[in-house]
């Protein structure tokens, strides 16, 4: 799906009509046989880890240094946008929200979950090496990583989601952060325009 651009393949465009989603079987109100994602968790499709989905057209040699993949690439930016740290965002969230997370523990982020899983894809114990990425993970969890673990930790029975079914409360808290700005910045050009915008 992500290749089907006009860039990349003008000539599939526009595109046929079996690439029109039907919005009704994604939601348990608009139709009776729901399509249900894929749970979340601590792990990535091949496609966006391995390198790379994207060839550049105006530099096909690869540098020997750039191991590829969309996910990787997306952490080394978030590294350089100087992202806020989960710590940082934990501090900021109503401590009734932050009490619901399974990766937060007294209002400060838990590590524990984190670390089992990383020891857990591991053969056997970890080296000397290994222990220390842990504990440097431990210590400053990225953003992304987090989010993932989170995710696969929620559950909520009352509602009948089971673990990964959806985000956790800080993923979720920061995504609807951003749809309520981006609701509120487009509201006067959106749902207050009188009339649809004609040319």
């Amino acid at each position: 799906m992500l290749r089907q651009t006009s860039a990349i393949r003008p000539e599939a465009m526009p595109l046929a009509p079996k690439w029109l989603i039907d919005w009704g079987t994604l939601f348990d109100k608009a139709a009776p046989a729901t399509l249900r994602a894929r749970r979340f968790g601590p792990a990535m499709a091949p496609a966006l880890v391995y390198p790379d989905p994207f060839p550049n057209a105006d530099n096909p040699a690869k540098p020997p240094d750039d191991i590829g993949g969309l996910v990787y690439r997306d952490l080394l930016r978030g590294g350089e946008a100087d992202l806020r740290s989960v710590r940082s965002i934990v501090e900021k969230l109503p401590a009734a929200v932050a009490a619901l997370s399974p990766l937060v523990k007294e209002g400060a982020v838990d590590p524990a979950p984190v670390v089992a899983w990383l020891k857990a894809g591991g053969a056997g114990d970890p080296s000397a090496a290994e222990i220390d990425y842990m504990n440097c993970i431990a210590g400053d969890v990225p953003l992304l990583l987090f989010m993932l673990i989170e995710a696969a930790a929620t559950s909520l029975p009352d509602a009948d989601i089971r673990n990964g079914e959806c985000l956790g409360p800080v993923g979720s808290w920061i995504l609807g952060d951003f749809f309520f700005d981006e609701y509120s910045r487009a509201r006067s050009i959106v749902e207050e325009t009188p009339r649809p915008l004609t040319r």
